[in-house]
């Protein structure tokens, strides 16, 4: 029977693609990572999960490792990570709880809310009629940031800098599909937090240079700088990786992943947001960090092998 314990193949399976809006860049982390592990001379597989027929395809290869590399519904939030385990399957990231805790914005923020952790206040938005906009205005003031508790990839994200454009900024979010979470914009400098087996990378900074770091500048724009190591006060910089490492942690996450940060013009620190599945493409931010402490791609990918499974590459 598929997915025996007992009987695992040599085959490492990359399941990547999928149907959320973050396909296209689940495709190219998945490529990246299955070239680096056909270059470390693993035996991989690669599955898509948009095709109907992956799971009996994944159960029959029976393999003894699984490498996540999908973003967003569908991969990130806890729903594939049962399924993995259902069959025993060892799979990377975090588990079925963390990666729903960290999947659903509003509930990841209550429980660093709970924990003492510095985050934006916020209220879930049911919906957009007088009485919420009262409540809005009760509790906050323009600018407002509107986003999908569960959207990543910069996706699903509003700027709404007055009261007027509230109601339209909702309805184009409430076409993707879940709830929707207002907070105050902060108009400061974005930073993330590699988290890789149990320990925070060094800080980056993102430095936009117009408008803020949405899916165009993330992938698409040439004028958006990574700064790593960033210039922060070394003092400072260990306290970000300490929350960051706390909010991780938090929330039950393991293995590797990446913190947000923000930092008001008071030199405030809040955290925003978990992706427990990072990209994987050459822009992203967690190889990034990693490179700036000597690990290679490959050697990032070797790393976050289960020790039973990793090579001597040297």
């Amino acid at each position: 029977m598929g997915g025996d314990i007992t009987s695992r193949s040599d085959k490492i399976v990359v399941l990547y693609g999928g149907v959320s809006a973050e396909r296209q860049v689940s495709l190219v982390s998945g490529e990246n990572v299955i070239a680096a592990l056909h270059d470390l001379d693993y035996a991989v597989v690669a599955l898509d999960t948009a095709d109907a027929a992956w799971q009996q395809t994944l159960l029959a290869i029976n393999p003894c490792y699984v490498f996540i590399a999908l973003h967003g519904s569908g991969g990130e939030d806890g729903l594939l990570q049962g399924f993995l385990s259902t069959y025993g399957f060892s799979y990377s990231g975090s588990g079925v709880l963390a990666s729903a805790l960290a999947m659903d914005k509003s509930l990841c923020k209550s429980v660093w809310l709970q924990q003492g952790l510095p985050t934006l206040d916020f209220m879930i938005l049911p919906n957009i009629l007088p009485k919420t906009l009262l409540q809005i205005k009760q509790r906050f003031s323009a600018p407002y940031c509107l986003k999908t508790v569960n959207g990543g990839s910069s996706i699903g994200i509003e700027r709404v800098v007055c009261d007027e454009d509230l109601v339209a900024a909702y309805e184009r979010l409430a076409k993707l599909g879940g709830n929707i979470i207002l907070e105050p914009w902060i108009y400061g400098r974005e930073y993330t937090v590699g988290i890789m087996n149990g320990e925070a990378l060094p800080v980056i900074e993102i430095a936009v240079s117009e408008g803020f770091y949405d899916y165009k500048a993330k992938y698409e724009r040439a004028d958006t700088d990574y700064i790593c190591p960033c210039d922060l006060d070394a003092a400072v910089a260990s306290e970000v990786q300490r929350i960051s490492l706390a909010a991780f942690n938090a929330l039950g996450c393991s293995h590797w992943g990446r913190v947000d940060l923000i930092c008001d013009k008071s030199n405030n620190f809040y955290l925003l947001e978990v992706n427990t599945i990072p990209g994987m493409t050459n822009k992203s931010l967690v190889p990034m960090a990693a490179k700036a402490i000597g690990y290679s791609f490959r050697d990032f990918v070797l790393a976050l092998l289960p020790r039973y499974l990793q090579k001597n590459t040297s």
